[in-house]
């Protein structure tokens, strides 16, 4: 018997039960995705159609694929090609059509050239003709010179999470 957080998990497979890993390095980090013989879970709940055989954790922020198909935290997103599905960071995605923003597609983003403007938790991204905020057009950014504005600590050692002030030749956003 199979338990998420103390609830147990329906007609789970005893025998071959197993939570999935992604391997990061050498090492491998816990994920809520689970499978057994005959069905793929996320959090204990079955993930309907998933292939049992194909599937695989794409990263450690929800996503997965299996088959022809790609899922955040076991729901299946519709709009993604899982042929080229990409994972930018945590809130951006793209596929060889398209950019998103948390689930939610860019308009007018490139996917080529789309990048977001820091590596880790970014609300400001750009491509080779727009800039964005979230998955909003900012009218008027300059993209080619589009930048971070540094947090000023001092000789503090601060952890800055993700560009919330960015710059261009134009402006502070």
């Amino acid at each position: 018997m199979y338990f998420w957080n103390n609830k147990k998990i329906e007609g789970a497979d005893i025998e071959t039960f197993q939570k999935l890993y992604l391997k990061v390095l050498n090492f491998g980090v816990g994920s809520s995705y689970a499978k057994d013989k005959n069905v793929v879970y996320y959090k204990g709940k079955v993930i309907e159609n998933a292939d049992v055989e194909t599937f695989e954790i794409f990263d450690n922020f929800g996503y997965s694929k299996g088959e022809n198909r790609v899922y955040f935290e076991g729901e299946k997103f519709l709009k993604v090609d899982p042929n080229t599905f990409e994972v930018l960071d945590y809130d951006y995605i793209k596929d060889k059509n398209s950019v998103y923003f948390q689930r939610k597609l860019i308009n007018k983003a490139d996917p080529v050239t789309f990048k977001p403007l820091d590596s880790f938790f970014s609300y400001y991204s750009k491509d080779k003709k727009y800039v964005y905020y979230q998955e909003k057009l900012v009218k008027g950014a300059d993209s080619g010179t589009l930048k971070k504005v540094e947090l000023n600590a001092g000789n503090s050692k601060i952890l800055d999470f993700g560009s919330t002030y960015a710059s261009d030749k134009n402006s502070v956003y």
